[in-house]
């Protein structure tokens, strides 16, 4: 609660445990009597709940965690912000990491020794100036041999420093380097994946508050169309248009992109959009829905009911896999909470009761 409301978020904070809580009359003798199972004693914490008038919705969720409504968004995005700069720190400190141990280790790269006998013509014992002593011999006034020592200066000038070395191998377009970016890129994926639908949600549920200022209404906005949506289609457009084989033998390809299609076979990877699209539209109706209840669990249903259908239409996963089975069994049990949500909803019950006093 003190991510986004400043240094007087104690002055703004909303207390679900109110200690000047009054009971209802037709329960206030039975709570103050100890023989009653409902029965609290006064001298102790009140674990009541009391959401003081909160709208149902996102409202009343808001102030069961112990948040203003207005505070639900920033506080997801400072989340997600703080986990994403900590995993770009701890994958920059390995990367860094790897290439300091590179650098001192004695085994970095060491260049072969070519001195070796036959190695090279110039270079060695082995080549045809060692059987000519008029023009390359210990006596003569010709040219010498080459020695060890000279061959390793020649080295020594032409080749890069073990610190030049270790920068062309790490930096960003480097081998290991862009080993290491893939792996960031990667992970970042996986954090967008997962905070899609919160992000979504709360974002559109900013933008339809009115008590929300303008500056949380722009950051919501902002991160609507990037998060929620901009970023996804471009990985799934660059998905596109790479080549199944390069998606699925290259390393640092499948370590950038695959968070996003490596559960899938070849030639269906971009089944990743039906997902995405049931938590985008999922996260407008949360967001954008507050004022039914029931509409909201309608399309929840139809949702559901769609992404249980269409992997057995567009089966995505490869032979063997044993994944419909799975899949069928988890998408039946949200389709049956999406119905017990829509039967449970305040406008079902009110049919239900009146019906049943009929």
């Amino acid at each position: 609660m003190t991510l986004v409301q400043g240094s007087h978020a104690s002055d703004k904070r909303v207390d679900v445990f109110p200690s000047n809580y009054t009971a209802p009359a037709p329960f206030a003798n039975m709570m103050a009597d100890p023989y009653y199972p409902l029965y609290l004693d006064s001298n102790s914490f009140n674990p009541l709940l009391d959401l003081g008038g909160a709208r149902h919705g996102m409202e009343s969720w808001a102030r069961a965690v112990g948040l203003r409504p207005q505070d639900l968004f920033g506080t997801c995005l400072v989340i997600f912000l703080c986990l994403t700069l900590g995993v770009t720190l701890i994958s920059l400190l390995l990367w860094a990491f790897h290439g300091i141990f590179e650098y001192t280790s004695a085994e970095t790269r060491r260049l072969p020794n070519r001195n070796s006998l036959g190695s090279s013509p110039q270079a060695s014992l082995g080549g045809k100036e060692a059987y000519e002593p008029r023009s390359y011999g210990w006596d003569s006034e010709g040219p010498q041999l080459p020695t060890q020592a000279s061959l390793a200066a020649a080295r020594n000038a032409s080749a890069p420093s073990r610190l030049r070395k270790t920068w062309l191998r790490f930096r960003l377009k480097g081998e290991a380097g862009a080993f290491h970016a893939a792996a960031l890129y990667g992970n970042l994926i996986r954090l967008i994946l997962v905070f899609h639908l919160p992000v979504t949600a709360f974002s559109v549920y900013q933008l339809s508050l009115s008590s929300a200022s303008i500056v949380s209404r722009v950051f919501a906005a902002l991160a609507l169309v990037f998060i929620s949506f901009a970023i996804p289609a471009g990985i799934l457009f660059k998905i596109k248009r790479t080549p199944s084989g390069k998606l699925y033998d290259a390393t640092r390809t499948l370590l950038a992109l695959g968070p996003m299609y490596n559960v899938y076979i070849e030639e269906k990877q971009m089944f990743r959009v039906f997902p995405l699209l049931a938590s985008l539209i999922e996260g407008v109706v949360v967001g954008g829905g507050q004022k039914s209840g029931i509409t909201q669990a309608i399309i929840f249903v139809l949702v559901e009911l769609a992404m249980l259908i269409l992997p057995a239409i567009w089966y995505p996963w490869g032979e063997g896999a044993s994944m419909g089975a799975p899949s069928a069994f988890v998408g039946i049990i949200r389709v049956a909470c999406a119905v017990l949500v829509m039967l449970l909803s305040r406008p079902v019950c009110s049919l239900a009761s009146t019906v049943g006093s009929h």
